[in-house]
């Protein structure tokens, strides 16, 4: 017995084939925005990473200085004019090239709120607590060397102490 074959078989076109390329091309379009918008998300992030930069010149060749910093407190990453809660903050940094800059560069050193800090001598990283004073706080990162401060990045940040309320006192009969 000979079975009638549909339009769409006689041409070549399978209906159910149709509706798995329409889902497998919706799903990679899907997959293609989220993986977009995971990459902006990202690109965002970095942008707002405060870096101290600056390219020494007189040696040959010029070396580039490149020191991103990220403040950290009330578990959160910290920008400038941002009030914490929590008088305790870490600002986390990275010198790239520290041991090539400290051969080169008389002096280089790095200073949170005046202090020196010394950063791994592998990886230039550093991490550093500070505790806040309550009402606005400067928190300022220079560069040195040479004998002289040469680039300067800072924060201002407001920390809000939390007193514990009072309760009224009690009246006894």
């Amino acid at each position: 017995m000979e079975t009638k074959k549909s339009a769409s078989t006689a041409s070549g076109l399978d209906p159910n084939r149709l509706l798995r390329t329409i889902r497998i091309q919706g799903a990679f379009n899907i997959l293609l925005l989220v993986a977009c918008a995971s990459m902006w998300a990202w690109t965002m992030r970095i942008q707002h990473v405060p870096t101290i930069e600056g390219i020494v010149s007189g040696l040959q060749p010029e070396l580039r200085i490149v020191m991103p910093v990220i403040a950290y407190g009330d578990g959160r990453q910290l920008n400038t004019q941002d009030i914490v809660q929590n008088p305790e903050i870490t600002v986390y940094g990275q010198i790239k090239n520290f041991e090539i800059l400290r051969e080169h560069l008389q002096g280089f050193m790095v200073t949170l709120q005046g202090t020196s800090i010394i950063p791994k001598r592998e990886t230039g990283e550093f991490a550093e607590r500070l505790i806040l004073q309550p009402g606005q706080n400067t928190v300022d990162i220079v560069l040195k060397w040479d004998g002289q401060e040469q680039k300067r990045l800072q924060y201002e940040l407001s920390y809000i102490s939390q007193t514990p309320t009072s309760t009224p006192p009690s009246v006894s009969p």
